[in-house]
């Protein structure tokens, strides 16, 4: 069981006038009929299985009123970074970072984005960003999948006036509207703990003839410099507001990594880097290679009564069940890189048990993937429901170390809190990677202490990723 003084964490735990838009030449409106199309028929197919939706997302500023587009209100000059704007995406940028496996492969594009209608009105980027990629992943077996959107303007003021429109996109309908015979009703979110210039999100939430139907759309925008970053997905239990922002911050935990990488549109720049980018990634950095047998991977974990096992290079993981609290929705983590070495501390009782593994990796950049994929299956997861019986899963984003993220999964049983909760936990510093299992069979877990619960655990592993370094 947990310690005594960890017990008792759970307890402290109208509007905007219609616009008139402009008539659209009748390709772009099959165009953009058929984008809607599919992204319905992607809401009705994810069932009682939350997906993501692979649409095009509706963003950017308003169709005009019959003298072409709305121009973005004046914005004050913007600090210049030293050399100019970046216009430029890099070659290599890893957009798809996270995204895929062998079974789901992710394919980039460069094409403009496709418009949509928000609000029963056409959006679309304007101005026209000067760059843009695109990363698509399509769900193995389904329509569902992941989209990215990353534009370039010219500069950080239009950047900016696109962010104020995304926005305002819920002010243009009040409550519920309709699109080619579907109901929506528009939800603001809160953007949560992104790393970003400026972040908002929102959620289009899917009606019928009796209410909301649970389906719905999360969509969340994040600029950095003059670039900003969408993310799209569709997210089941949208008509409560804790599951709404549990789809929400999903999506900006996912993306972290990618908002990082966005440092090269930033005022301020990067972190200076050695004069070959390549040669520092694959530098050792920090523990690497051999672990040595006296690591103190044990410091932090409980040591009330139970079995201690490790640590130790071979420790009996079978009491841990590893493989099966490693997936989410019936899918296991693939394509993983293999880690150089690792080693193992855990402490178990017949309510609870933790698991740290510590792991070396030949490069920062396979440690990094190590990290992401294995806590994407859980993203790709917010809901996995059984009858009566939900399992929500949340990616909280951490500070500790280079790169930290928690997956914590609570039960709710007929929508009210249940017994048992999980976390998988990841922090890597440098070249190798601390993933701490933690599952309890007989504590209750709602969604206001998934948070409180990674950080007491990132807390309990600060003299380890002190010693990782």
């Amino acid at each position: 069981m947990p310690d005594p003084a960890d017990q008792n964490f759970l307890a402290e735990l109208e509007g905007f006038t219609m616009p008139t838009a402009t008539p659209l030449p009748p390709g772009d409106v099959r165009r953009r009929g058929d984008r809607i199309r599919r992204r319905h028929r992607a809401l009705v197919a994810a069932g009682a299985l939350a997906v993501v939706a692979v649409i095009a997302t509706p963003f950017a500023v308003l169709a005009g009123h019959g003298h072409g587009s709305v121009e973005p209100a004046p914005m004050p000059p913007a600090t210049q970074p030293a050399g100019g704007w970046t216009t430029t995406i890099p070659a290599g940028f890893d957009l798809g970072a996270g995204m895929g496996d062998a079974q789901s492969p992710v394919t980039t594009s460069r094409d403009a984005v496709v418009d949509e209608f928000v609000c029963g009105v056409a959006w679309y980027f304007e101005p026209r960003p000067v760059d843009q990629l695109s990363a698509s992943m399509q769900n193995a077996g389904s329509e569902g999948g992941h989209d990215r959107h990353l534009v370039v303007f010219d500069d950080a003021g239009q950047a900016e006036a696109a962010m104020k429109q995304f926005r305002d996109a819920p002010g243009y309908c009040r409550g519920t509207y309709s699109d080619e015979g579907w109901k929506y009703e528009m939800f603001p979110a809160d953007s949560g703990r992104s790393g970003a210039d400026e972040a908002s999100a929102w959620v289009q939430g899917l009606h019928d003839d009796t209410g909301l139907t649970g389906e719905g759309i999360v969509t969340v925008a994040q600029r950095v410099g003059n670039a900003v970053l969408v993310d799209t997905a569709i997210s089941m239990g949208v008509g409560d507001e804790g599951v709404r922002q549990e789809g929400v911050d999903n999506l900006v935990g996912r993306s972290a990594p990618i908002v990082g990488e966005m440092c090269t549109f930033s005022v301020g720049g990067c972190a200076p880097a050695s004069p070959d980018a390549s040669e520092a990634v694959d530098r050792p950095s920090g523990l690497a290679g051999a672990i040595p047998d006296d690591f103190p991977l044990e410091k932090g974990l409980p040591t009330g009564a139970g079995a201690m096992d490790g640590p130790a290079h071979e420790i009996d993981l079978a009491p841990y069940n590893l493989e099966n609290n490693l997936r989410a929705c019936g899918v296991a983590p693939s394509g993983l890189p293999e880690p150089d070495d690792a080693f193992h501390a855990g402490h178990r009782t017949p309510a609870e048990g933790h698991l740290r593994t510590l792991m070396t990796f030949g490069s920062v950049a396979e440690a990094q993937a190590y990290a992401e994929g294995v806590l994407a299956v859980f993203a790709d997861c917010p809901e996995d429901t059984s009858g009566q019986v939900s399992k929500r899963y949340r990616v909280i984003p951490g500070d500790l170390g280079d790169y930290a993220a928690s997956a914590v999964m609570h039960v709710e049983v007929d929508g009210q809190p249940g017994i048992g909760y999980e976390v998988v936990q990841v922090v890597r510093v440098g070249q190798a990677v601390l993933q701490t299992l933690v599952v309890n069979d007989g504590e209750l877990l709602d969604a206001a202490g998934a948070e409180q619960l990674s950080t007491m655990l990132l807390e309990k592993s600060q003299t380890v990723t002190d010693a990782m370094a």
